[in-house]
């Protein structure tokens, strides 16, 4: 991380964006607002100095898994270009096309235009995967339209460039968390009487490492694959990154997994060697030496790690063993993670014991998922209430910000699946994430005014900016500072249920299940009991087996969307 050199006070952050499925546009739209704040605060620093809180905050690593990798690589796209946040959810600066694929006008708002206009269940639930007789099932849902989202994403045609902004570091590490499920090579030496004895295991934990950086960059040895804000294209460097994204986002069995590829030296570039060590690659590898490019097929960031601090907090403080300082009084650093879902435990005051056969696999692969992303590190430092280097947003709707409600945002759904099911799902997700933002930066990213970082704040600027914390004053480190960022968002209406067309989507879900099940039936490995189903399948049209999966399917769903009609009327 690039020491930075300006004589304001300054203070470091890390974004960090945990898995969210649809529940991306609420993550989209906190980061909007972010973006929009520190571009007036930047500007009005510019405009009036004197009456504008003049230390600094700078960005200095996005970390994503999932859907937060694939909002960290549009954040990334905005931070190089100009871009126009959405005061209104109701007149957004962009209109896309119905298809993706179809688009040619470059987003005004990407994140808005991804995650609120462009994603929908319509695409989802085609068959552009399965057209081909010869194709291979690789997911239930169809996949092919996230590559055209991608694609729109980086067309810049004729847009302006912009400088890099004052609150981007130098060099700006993003990293995109998946799961590998090749995996990567790493053994233990021991002593005994096998001579150089080495226990094998596979991590599968996985991730992508660039750079965005304004100064063409190119340091000794292996290091992160730089993106040059200049050369924006969907292919190159900008296409890779934002493939490396959608990998991340792959989630198991509902979207299709990805192959990526890396040179085998790539492993051997901070922070992994420091983690890890150096993988112990096969023979044919090795000899193949360190230009070999490595395939391997991804999933779901959020498999392992649906929470990836620990690699923007090593951004930040430079290194695994260094510490970021955590008190009130000297913090300097912090990680913000934005998390649409935060976690919740299963273990409850009564026990119902697992029993049978499909109880215990049900629970076991919830706890080999709960397992990989347990963080005791984290636990310890939890239980400390002077720490701040480690700041969260999360959906909140309620005039009592206290309280988690359930049912915040839309996503929380299906499965998180389903904001994807209305366009109005999304906007309302999408203006409570700008409306929390907004309280969050006001209230709730604050430090104490004894931090050297407001040691150049006057007076009335404390008494301008200052909120109370047991009785201690603290001042936000994000001011926001003019009236398009002040003035309150409102809360979003509430969509109704009906906002969903059950009659549509139930013939959706009929098209997709028969697109998908005879690409089921092909792959079932005993002979027999393929051949059967194959009979049975073909008798579709006499006793539709489609429409009775299908209309299960639907009533899953209204029963889910029940729950939107008694948030509403509570």
């Amino acid at each position: 991380m690039a020491e930075t050199t300006e004589t304001e006070p300054t203070f470091k952050g890390g974004l960090v964006l945990a898995g969210a499925v649809s529940g991306g546009a609420y993550m989209a739209g906190v980061l909007d607002f972010i973006l929009q704040a520190l571009d007036t605060w930047e500007a009005e620093k510019n405009t009036n100095p004197d009456a504008t809180p003049n230390h600094k905050f700078e960005i200095c690593a996005l970390s994503g898994a999932s859907a937060g990798s694939i909002s960290a690589a549009v954040f990334a796209r905005m931070l190089a270009t100009k871009t126009v946040p959405v005061h209104d959810v109701n007149n957004p600066p962009d209109q896309p096309v119905a298809n993706p694929k179809d688009e040619t006008v470059p987003f005004q708002n990407p994140l808005y235009a991804t995650w609120v206009q462009s994603i929908d269940i319509r695409h989802l639930l085609k068959d552009e995967d399965l057209k081909d007789s010869k194709a291979e099932l690789l997911s239930l849902l169809d996949s092919t339209v996230l590559p055209y989202i991608g694609s729109n994403v980086l067309n810049v045609t004729g847009m302006e460039n912009r400088p890099r902004p004052g609150f981007i570091s130098e060099n700006l590490d993003v990293f995109f968390n998946s799961t590998n499920l090749r995996g990567v090579p790493y053994s233990l030496a021991f002593k005994g009487e096998v001579e150089n004895y080495r226990h094998m295991m596979d991590v599968h934990g996985e991730y992508k490492h660039f750079s965005l950086n304004w100064n063409n960059f190119t340091g000794p040895g292996p290091h992160a694959i730089r993106l040059d804000p200049s050369e924006i294209a969907p292919s190159g460097v900008w296409g890779d990154f934002v493939s490396a994204s959608i990998a991340s986002g792959a989630f198991p069995v509902g979207l299709a997994p990805r192959m990526l590829s890396r040179k085998i030296d790539e492993y051997n570039i901070p922070p992994r060697p420091e983690e890890l060590g150096t993988p112990d690659w096969p023979l044919g590898i090795k000899t193949a030496g360190p230009g070999y490019t490595y395939q391997y097929m991804n999933v779901d960031g959020g498999m392992v790690n649906n929470e990836p601090l620990e690699l923007a907090r090593r951004t930040l403080s430079g290194g695994k063993d260094i510490k970021n300082p955590r008190s009130g009084d000297e913090a300097k650093a912090a990680v913000i993670m934005v998390d649409p879902f935060p976690n919740t435990s299963a273990v409850k005051a009564s026990y119902a014991p697992e029993r049978n056969i499909f109880q215990v696999l049900g629970r076991l692969i919830s706890i080999v998922l709960n397992q990989m992303r347990f963080k005791p590190e984290e636990i310890k430092l939890s239980l400390d209430d002077n720490v701040y280097s480690r700041f969260v947003v999360s959906p909140v709707y309620a005039s009592n910000e206290q309280r988690i409600e359930p049912l915040a945002i839309y996503g929380e759904l299906l499965g998180s699946f389903g904001a994807f099911l209305s366009e109005s799902f999304r906007r309302h997700d999408f203006q409570l994430g700008r409306r929390n933002g907004q309280h969050f930066l006001r209230k709730y990213f604050v430090l104490p005014e004894t931090n050297p970082l407001f040691s150049n704040w006057t007076e009335a600027m404390k008494a301008q900016y200052g909120v109370d914390r047991d009785g201690v004053r603290h001042l936000p480190v994000i001011p926001l500072v003019k009236e398009t960022v002040t003035t309150e968002i409102p809360l979003p209406p509430r969509p109704r249920s009906s906002e969903v067309n059950m009659d549509e989507l139930g013939k959706q879900l009929r098209a997709r299940v028969k697109a998908v099940v005879p690409k089921l039936i092909a792959v079932i490995p005993n002979g027999i009991l393929r051949t059967i189903a194959k009979l049975v399948w073909k008798l579709d049209w006499l006793i539709g087996i489609s429409k009775i999966i299908a209309g299960g399917m639907v009533e899953k769903i209204a029963d889910e969307l029940k729950k939107i009609n008694d948030a509403v009327l509570k």
